[in-house]
């Protein structure tokens, strides 16, 4: 991606240069048979200006928006075919939704510049050009964040119980069940002691902890979904966009109506959409963590940020060869000339999807060399019930997935030009330019927001990343020998 940003930075030099030169050298001006910075005349022909030919070009900023995403959601969107995830907040269970949604991001906005240069002879021309609008993004930033992570296929780890009375009280909002675990198949869990914690049949198992409880005057665990929240979370929706055109004009005799050109030729366009998720908080209410020793010191009080902090990043990259056909027309009337541009473009479009990120940092900050033992130690801190025992033991907190995917992207481009010229060669420009292209990959939705069977976290989607893209903006700038 590098190389292709200089390279297109460096073709944007290039037809600068041209632009200059064409400006400023008369030498090359005179060869057209005309001074760029002659006065002014309308050069009659066939009852209506003459249109000029030769060597041309254009030089202009460009101010473009692009539309959000429809239906974006930073969570998992269709947990088991509903919105929200029942989770324990350690009083009892409440339903917790995303909070992040299409309401919250709004539009990205963005200067470029677009050039082009070209040789119109007779009925025939062609031309080079291209635009590019780098960077652009928005941001927003929201405090006391809640997601849904689909953990329903996940199993989480398989601790050893050293105490044979210790009763085991499992809690899901479809009801309680408890027994003595020493003593019962539970589940078809357990030989000798070693507990493992399969699939809850009353709900998903990765992303929930031990809760410290009392039942029948025994000490006793109560395992339940852990909610999913940030203190503070920063989403950025950032697009990189360019395109290359290549196209030969076949210019039809001049009518009562103006003048006529079809167009045709291939374009090169490559848009980036990426999405920035950051989210904060610490892992319990009223704990602190000793930096020397990195024990815990104090009890849990309420909700804590079991992903903090958290720091992923969603890219697709879509390069689409797109054949195109077009028209145009175009009215002179004394030093104004207006001018309407359709195109169609077929495309080919050549994905590739990334996402990568951490999670949980702060668990490197606890001490949590007791947890290999048993439940029951976990339960005596009485500190840890909001570490998710799905993800821990999980070595490193990191994920990096890649894979490509290949789409049909139709689109429609329309452009609407007013020129004025100051000379009979240089003039000025403005506009307002629109473009529609389906199929396009978007960062906002190829994360799955989901834990695997195997305890791997996220994923990319293998359908339903795509969307339409809408862009539209203004453009002005100069123009030579164009009219």
């Amino acid at each position: 991606m590098g190389k292709t940003k200089m390279s297109l930075i460096n073709l944007k030099k290039l037809l600068a240069s041209v632009m200059l030169v064409l400006l400023l050298t008369s030498e090359v001006f005179a060869t057209q048979g005309f001074r760029p910075w002659a006065p002014y005349q309308r050069d009659q022909f066939g009852g209506g200006a003459r249109r000029t030919e030769g060597v041309y070009g254009t030089l202009e900023g460009v101010y473009y928006t692009f539309a959000p995403v429809k239906n974006i959601v930073v969570g998992n969107p269709t947990f088991e075919e509903q919105s929200y995830r029942e989770v324990y907040n350690g009083a009892g269970f409440v339903r917790q939704t995303n909070t992040i949604t299409a309401n919250h991001i709004s539009s990205i906005s963005g200067l470029g510049t677009r050039a082009e240069i070209g040789n119109n002879r007779g009925h025939h021309g062609w031309s080079i050009g291209g635009y590019s609008l780098m960077g652009m993004s928005t941001s927003m930033e929201m405090p006391d964040v809640s997601m849904i992570i689909d953990d329903s296929a996940a199993a989480i780890a398989v601790f050893t119980i050293t105490e044979p009375d210790v009763l085991y009280h499992n809690v899901w909002a479809g009801g309680s069940t408890w027994d003595n675990i020493a003593n019962t198949n539970f589940w078809g869990g357990i030989t000798s002691h070693n507990f493992p914690i399969p699939n809850n049949p009353y709900g998903p198992t990765a992303l929930w902890g031990w809760f410290s409880t009392t039942l029948g005057g025994v000490d006793s665990g109560r395992l339940a979904p852990l909610p999913i929240n940030f203190d503070y979370a920063r989403v950025t929706t950032k697009v990189d966009h360019w395109v290359i055109d290549a196209l030969y004009t076949y210019r039809f005799h001049p009518c009562r109506f103006g003048n006529l050109d079809f167009i045709g030729g291939v374009r090169y366009m490559e848009i980036d959409d990426s999405l920035l998720f950051l989210g904060e908080g610490s892992l319990w209410q009223g704990v602190d963590v000793d930096p020397n020793t990195g024990d815990l010191t104090g009890s849990a009080t309420g909700f804590g940020s079991i992903l903090g902090d958290s720091d992923w990043r969603f890219k697709a990259e879509n390069h689409i060869i797109a054949p195109q056909i077009g028209g145009r027309w175009s009215r002179t009337s004394n030093r104004w000339t207006l001018t309407a541009e359709g195109r169609f473009m077929a495309g080919f479009n050549q994905q590739n999807l990334r996402s990568q990120g951490t999670y949980g940092s702060h668990f490197n900050n606890v001490d949590t060399s007791i947890l290999g033992a048993t439940p029951q130690a976990v339960l005596d801190q009485g500190v840890y019930p909001w570490l998710p025992l799905g993800l821990y033991p999980a070595g490193a907190r990191s994920f990096n997935y890649s894979k490509t995917h290949q789409a049909f992207s139709p689109g429609v481009e329309v452009k609407i030009n007013a020129n004025w010229q100051l000379t009979n060669a240089v003039g000025f420009t403005f506009g307002v330019t629109g473009m529609w292209v389906d199929e396009i990959a978007r960062g906002s939705k190829i994360n799955n927001y989901s834990i695997s069977n195997t305890g791997q976290f996220f994923g990319l989607n293998g359908s339903g990343f795509t969307d339409s893209a809408l862009m539209y903006g203004v453009n002005f700038g100069v123009t030579v020998n164009r009219h």
